[in-house]
């Protein structure tokens, strides 16, 4: 582990700003410690020797290769600043933010690699930002696994990407997101994409879902002054025919109360975002 160590050590100090740290080669020294119990404890100190170098701060910072992206729009995205002190930490968030935007706008295979010009005279880092865009990517086959009840649309019907539509990244992770706030459906695992062995601009996705408790049964008895003495019998289901529907219905037998309740839901009438329900009951 202690190479991989000083491996950390050098990226810990190239992203507070010392560019040109070095980190020798680790020595041991042993030495004797006493426990509490006096016992004599053979131990081993580990010194990891650092030069630090000098402090290095921002320079120039450019953007090439872009033609589907604005370049000052992009520009905001990069977290370095001009005069503050360089981070190759800021500069990978700053990669990864500029990725971020294109895979919205379908540029799945984008890449953006950091070129670092150090300036040793005036202790600056010049860098600049290629980009390479790749080709546009679609949603080709879209495909849910593991909904036995649940029919197809109802979870299709909450994807907002369409199979045809460009494959954007943000696109697709709120519609994840909408899939699990039906609350009928979770995920099993992360969704399967990979590109279509034809053509790798078409994308093909995989869904993989478990159903979740759908069904609620309550059965009580008991006594009140008010009530006397009763028995109440419930059951209610957030999913009654695999379309999302909901179906509640509710008994209560008992010497002075009487109450019957039924009720339905559809969340989507004739398939359109159209919701039509009734509730019917009978108290005494």
């Amino acid at each position: 582990k202690v190479t991989a160590d000083v491996d950390l050590i050098k990226k810990k100090y190239q992203e507070l700003g010392y560019m040109e740290a070095t980190v020798g080669q680790p020595r041991t020294e042993e030495f004797v410690r006493r426990s509490v119990l006096f016992k004599k404890q053979k131990m081993m100190r580990l010194v990891f020797p650092v030069t630090p170098g000098y402090l290095y701060r921002t320079g120039e910072i450019k953007l090439e290769g872009s033609k589907a992206l604005n370049l000052k729009n992009l520009r905001n995205l990069v977290r370095l600043k001009t005069g503050e002190i360089y981070s190759t930490k800021d500069r990978e968030k700053s990669v990864d933010d500029i990725g971020e935007a294109f895979r919205d706008g379908g540029y799945v295979y984008a890449q953006t690699i950091p070129v670092e010009n150090l300036d040793p005279k005036n202790k600056i880092v010049n860098v600049t930002f290629n980009i390479n865009e790749g080709e546009v990517a679609f949603l080709n086959r879209l495909e849910f696994r593991g909904n036995i009840y649940t029919k197809d649309k109802v979870i299709r019907r909450e994807m907002i990407l369409r199979e045809g539509d460009r494959f954007s990244l943000s696109m697709f992770k709120n519609s994840i997101l909408r899939i699990k706030q039906l609350g009928l459906v979770d995920l099993e695992k992360d969704p399967d994409i990979k590109p279509n062995p034809d053509d790798p601009t078409k994308m093909d996705v995989q869904v993989n879902v478990k159903e979740m408790q759908r069904n609620n049964i309550q059965f009580t008895a008991g006594y009140s002054g008010y009530e006397g003495t009763f028995v109440a019998f419930s059951y209610s289901t957030v999913n009654f025919l695999g379309a999302g529907e909901t179906l509640e219905l509710s008994l209560q037998q008992g010497k002075l109360v009487k109450n019957y309740s039924f009720g339905f839901t559809e969340p989507y009438l004739f398939d359109k975002p159209i919701t039509a329900g009734f509730n019917i009951y009978d108290r005494k």
